[in-house]
């Protein structure tokens, strides 16, 4: 099986949808989300705010590497809200957010195929009007080194086009790099292979340079 590309969908900044539906007013909050705190502390706030509100619905999908998700009806008939808002979050391939759907009870019964069709249009519409973003996996890497091999070790980095993060000039010189995480193996040997003066075919992974130190950071 192939490994998962690093590149994945997620949204910008939150959004919000609202519309009614025989009397029931459904408000469609799309929000970021990396950790299950960032959902926790969104859905307090807004039961807070809307604490007449008769549900709120919600599913999340976060983490892209190993992912975390659920979904929830909070009271509604089984399966027919926080799965299909959770559908909307799958169709789109989105990662990193959660969208919690408020409902108001309007008096009038939508049944099963019209809650699913109202709670799957409360996300979907949050998500048309959200800005998606494409995120990039990627390995930090800090480079220590001696300020003997300052010189080749910026114009190689240059030379790649590989990003530096950070950078600390004191005692010994430090740089972290940004390198997406399927690229990054084959990257620090061609890396070494250039500031050695050497073909990549005789870098091994013991293989280092004089005056370079590398860690990775994640």
């Amino acid at each position: 099986m192939s490994e998962k590309p690093d590149q994945y969908l997620t949204i910008e900044k939150a959004t919000l949808s609202e519309f009614k539906e025989k009397g029931s007013k459904f408000l469609g909050y799309l929000f970021p989300v990396r950790e299950i705190s960032d959902f926790e502390n969104v859905m307090e706030e807004l039961k807070k705010e809307h604490f007449k509100a008769n549900h709120h619905c919600f599913a999340y999908r976060f983490n892209y590497e190993d992912v975390q998700h659920r979904f929830s009806d909070d009271g509604e008939p089984s399966g027919t809200a926080g799965k299909p808002i959770y559908g909307q979050i799958i169709k789109n391939d989105l990662y990193d957010l959660a969208c919690i759907s408020v409902r108001y009870f309007g008096g009038t019964k939508l049944g099963t195929s019209g809650l699913i069709s109202a709670y799957r249009k409360s996300c979907a519409i949050a998500i048309e009007q959200a800005h998606i973003i494409e995120k990039t996996l990627c390995h930090h890497i800090q480079l220590s080194f001696d300020y003997s091999i300052m010189g080749n070790l910026m114009s190689t980095l240059k030379q790649m086009a590989i990003p530096i993060i950070e950078k600390k000039l004191e005692e010994n010189g430090s740089l972290i790099i940004e390198i997406p995480k399927s690229m990054s193996a084959g990257k620090i040997d061609l890396l070494k292979a250039k500031m050695l003066g050497v073909s990549l075919e005789q870098i091994e992974a013991k293989t280092q340079v004089s005056g370079l130190k590398l860690i990775y950071l994640d």
